[in-house]
């Protein structure tokens, strides 16, 4: 949704009213962060894919992609995220799923209706 907020300033922002697990707001604050698939995965060389064992394997070259990848991410989304559900234990689910992927800070999970004008 974009909307205009204060003096006419264009604010986006991700709402999922029935977020269930969290997938979408969590997809999309992945996306938003420019965090690639698995990179938070790959912190040490003991979590590196089993394809980096084999023989012809160039471990530089990997080291120099998750390189750039970890050089993209972004600190902060440029957009709000919010996810809400009526069902407690979905949200429970969503908090767990978001602290999981390593973006829980960056999401705005709550249990009641929503107004994008509140964010």
């Amino acid at each position: 949704v974009n909307y205009e907020k204060n003096n006419n300033v264009t604010k986006s922002i991700l709402i999922d009213p029935m977020c269930g697990s969290g997938t979408i707001p969590i997809e999309a604050t992945l996306i938003a962060l420019h965090l690639a698939p698995g990179l938070l995965r790959y912190e040490t060389e003991k979590n590196y894919p089993s394809c980096l064992t084999w023989l012809d394997a160039d471990l530089n070259a990997w080291k120099q992609v998750v390189d750039a990848a970890r050089a993209r991410v972004k600190s902060e989304p440029d957009f709000t995220i919010i996810a809400s559900d009526n069902n407690p234990a979905a949200l429970a689910l969503t908090r767990r799923d978001a602290k999981a992927a390593g973006i829980y800070r960056h999401m705005h999970i709550v249990p009641e209706p929503i107004d994008a004008a509140d964010y």
